[in-house]
């Protein structure tokens, strides 16, 4: 659900600034949230072998260390969200605005972090 949020936010970026080095960071960074998405929603899927260790962990077989594995997926999902909210400002402060303008334009993008 959050990637959706993710990849509409980094298309309406892509809508907005049609410079071509800014419009190959949102496609890379859509395409870093999109493999992380798939990724770990693979090994959510596959989180214990066999499947039933899951619910019976008495049985053979192996389960992913679920620390591990929610400390990961929330780093990267902090660096995705931060690449998100500090994508747009080197484009805001090269625009032909006041200082104030810049200021409220930044706040307004900056608000997608929340």
């Amino acid at each position: 659900m959050t990637t959706a949020i993710k990849l509409s936010i980094l298309a309406l970026y892509y809508r907005i600034f049609e410079t071509a080095p800014f419009r190959k960071a949102v496609i890379i960074t859509s395409t870093f949230a999109m493999c992380w998405f798939i990724s770990t929603a693979l090994v959510s899927a596959m989180a214990c072998l066999p499947a039933q260790k899951f619910w019976e962990p008495s049985l053979p077989g192996h389960c992913v260390n679920f620390n591990v594995f929610t400390l990961a997926n929330g780093i990267l999902e902090l660096f995705i969200d931060l690449a998100i909210v500090l994508l747009p400002i080197q484009m805001i402060l090269g625009l032909q605005l006041s200082r104030r303008n810049q200021f409220i334009l930044c706040f307004v993008f900056s608000l997608a972090g929340l």
